[in-house]
């Protein structure tokens, strides 16, 4: 998304683009969805609101206001549980489907039944096997891509 004053927002695959950063990539691909440049700063935010194009939440999944947005990738600060969901939605645990903020519901719903922290493979592997038997489990019945129970 190109913003006011040309200034570059990263909309999706935010945790992604954090990841290269962090290998020392200095490019990553990328795709302009809209420029609106254009815009005053109120107007612009208004719109990224309503357009569903922010999701002001912290690494705990608590709504902060859009002046806390990080001023850039490295400013970003890790969010375990969407590292999670992310894994559990690989391993099928449950369908991607287009909805707005699907993995973030996913994030918090292993939030709150999941135990962390996730600080060695020894602990992430045990908290990924857990939040794929969640995501089968009547709990996730209404969470976006719920596929249902585990077969036998």
């Amino acid at each position: 998304m190109i913003g006011p004053e040309q200034t570059l927002y990263v909309v999706d695959h935010h945790h992604w683009v954090r990841a290269w950063h962090d290998l020392g990539l200095t490019q990553v691909p990328g795709l302009v969805r809209a420029d609106l440049s254009d815009m005053g700063v109120p107007a612009f935010w208004r719109h990224m609101v309503a357009e569903h194009m922010v999701h002001p939440y912290d690494e705990h999944g608590r709504r902060r206001p859009l002046t806390e947005l990080p001023a850039g990738v490295h400013d970003m600060r890790d969010d375990p549980y969407r590292s999670l969901e992310a894994f559990v939605q690989l391993a099928g645990g449950y369908r991607k489907v287009k909805t707005a903020y699907m993995d973030f519901r996913w994030a918090d719903y292993f939030r709150r039944h999941v135990a962390g922290p996730f600080d060695t493979t020894h602990h992430f592997a045990i908290a990924l096997a857990q939040a794929f038997r969640l995501a089968h489990a009547a709990g996730a019945r209404g969470l976006p891509g719920y596929i249902g129970p585990l077969g036998c």
